[in-house]
């Protein structure tokens, strides 16, 4: 029987394609979350950033982001909440491929290599930043 027309197969089919395409769109959101953080906060408007990098962080805790929020609560004054946000970004930063761990279903197709190149990209992006978490 060809694989498009059996049905367990078809099922299987459906959930890789699917698990994909939500962690490609969790990733695309994650990023445009970010992108629109860093940009409301180099244009100074730090309510809108922290929103921003909220909704970014609960997607994906990645420390970049966690520091960047703090970031916008300190240039807000908001001073004891930024302290916080960046002790927490400088211990997710060693784990932060188990955040990725756990943000991602256990049923993902190719998990571990997806989630490696996930890190990698994330890293690749936050360069500048890692300098900053690893102290």
């Amino acid at each position: 029987m060809p694989c498009h027309t059996h049905p367990v197969k078809m099922g299987l089919i459906r959930r890789l394609h699917s698990d994909g395409i939500d962690v490609l769109s969790l990733l695309c959101l994650f990023e445009g979350l970010f992108d629109a953080g860093n940009k409301l906060l180099d244009a100074k408007v730090f309510d809108r950033a922290i929103d921003t990098f909220e909704r970014a962080r609960n997607l994906i805790p990645w420390p970049t982001v966690v520091y960047l929020l703090g970031m916008a609560y300190l240039y807000s004054g908001n001073h004891e909440v930024a302290d916080t946000l960046r002790t927490e970004a400088q211990e997710q930063f060693e784990r932060r491929i188990t955040i990725l761990f756990d943000a991602l279903p256990a049923s993902t197709s190719n998990r571990d290599p997806l989630i490696k190149m996930i890190a990698e990209r994330l890293d690749a992006r936050d360069s500048s930043w890692a300098t900053l978490l690893r102290r």
